[in-house]
């Protein structure tokens, strides 16, 4: 890997942030194109990230990059921490080419990507190398799946794992009964199935978690992974972290410009298509290894890891029932989708699930802390 070249990437990612901007303001060129005369083609691509260079995400998508710059005439310019693109304008921004690679989330963008959605109805993976090997798969042969991407000006280069939601509170939960009368900030369709345990799900952005936990606005969060959580000291305010069984709530992406992704010379795509496969197997592994050393982070700091009982999380799921799933559904044709082309979806969503799964071995981070801490 390129270690010195990915350090000063993001060493000089403040300065090149203004000149970005200069030049998206103009309608620069940001190396999309590529190339001079006569030789082969290279490549200057800008590459925006919400989040800090040195997570597990960052450092995963950043190896890719090495991999691809290894293997063709391209250089990726990497913007950390919303230095190009906002968290919520990355999509759009790709999009139009302000930034001609992103990372982004689905769960911002609900109406535009509605069967993306289904990562939010609980219930039906915890297992994340299982999830994104199933949505890329998903992505090269489900065709109303690539349409929501394509639709909206971007190509998928690939899924990006995202750990399980936890529920964090300030006084510790022994039980599914422990969450009545709380105030929990809960984000997407978790927020219905939270509502349904007797909790009232709070509406905030997640820079105002802390302070509102601080100041007992909400007594806890869900809708945010073991480690982000801790990686942002919101255990300092919600020490007590427990694994509900409601799995995975959220869906990353690596996207690139869909015009520019169709402009590319074949070869080109094939070698950025073929490190896919190894970029995945190398992030769910960073990830574990972050889970790992967020959960001594978190012990040391004298936090509580926890797992409901397998009866609560039966009831849990018992309670909600496909009250959630019904109302992904509802609204996804609302947004246009016909019946069958979502229940084809969901079809092929559960099955790769069941697929990917059997081969994975991962293990949430928070179960596994908690298994470390016996509690």
């Amino acid at each position: 890997m390129h270690s010195s070249q990915r350090t000063k990437r993001a060493a000089a990612v403040g300065a090149a942030a203004v000149l970005a901007a200069s030049l998206a303001a103009c309608g620069g060129d940001s190396g999309g194109g590529g190339g001079g005369g006569g030789g082969a083609q290279s490549y200057d691509w800008q590459y925006a990230n919400y989040l800090p260079p040195n997570s597990s995400l960052s450092t995963g998508i950043a190896n890719y990059f090495d991999s691809i710059e290894e293997g063709g005439d391209i250089t990726v310019e990497e913007f950390y921490q919303e230095a190009l693109l906002s968290a919520t304008d990355t999509l759009p921004g790709v999009a139009q080419g302000r930034a001609d690679l992103g990372f982004m989330i689905a769960l911002y963008y609900p109406g535009e990507l509605p069967l993306s959605q289904i990562v939010g109805v609980p219930f039906q993976t915890d297992d994340a190398e299982a999830q994104v090997r199933a949505m890329n798969d998903l992505y090269e042969n489900n065709e109303a799946f690539r349409a929501e991407y394509e639709d909206q000006g971007v190509h998928v280069l690939s899924f990006v794992p995202l750990a399980p939601t936890m529920i964090a509170t300030a006084e510790p939960l022994s039980g599914l009964d422990d969450l009545a009368g709380r105030q929990i900030r809960a984000v997407g369709l978790l927020s219905q199935a939270i509502e349904q345990t007797g909790a009232s799900p709070v509406a905030l952005s997640a820079p105002e978690v802390y302070e509102s936990v601080e100041r007992g606005v909400i007594d806890g969060f869900t809708s945010y992974p073991f480690d982000v959580a801790v990686a942002n000291s919101l255990n300092e305010v919600a020490p007590h972290m427990t694994d509900p069984g409601t799995g995975l709530y959220n869906l990353g992406a690596l996207v690139i410009t869909k015009s520019l992704w169709d402009g590319l010379p074949e070869e080109t795509r094939e070698l950025m298509t073929e490190e896919i496969d190894q970029y995945v197997t190398d992030a769910i592994a960073l990830l574990a290894e972050e889970e790992e050393n967020t959960c001594d982070t978190f012990l040391e700091a004298g936090g509580t890891p926890g797992v409901f009982p397998e009866a609560d999380v039966e009831e849990f799921e018992s309670i909600v029932g496909d009250s959630v799933l019904e109302a992904w559904r509802e609204t996804t044709v609302s947004a246009g989708a016909s019946e069958d082309v979502v229940d084809g979806f969901l079809a092929d969503y559960q099955a790769a699930l069941e697929e990917y799964a059997a081969e994975s071995t991962y293990v949430p981070g928070l179960v596994a802390c908690a298994e470390r801490n016996g509690s």
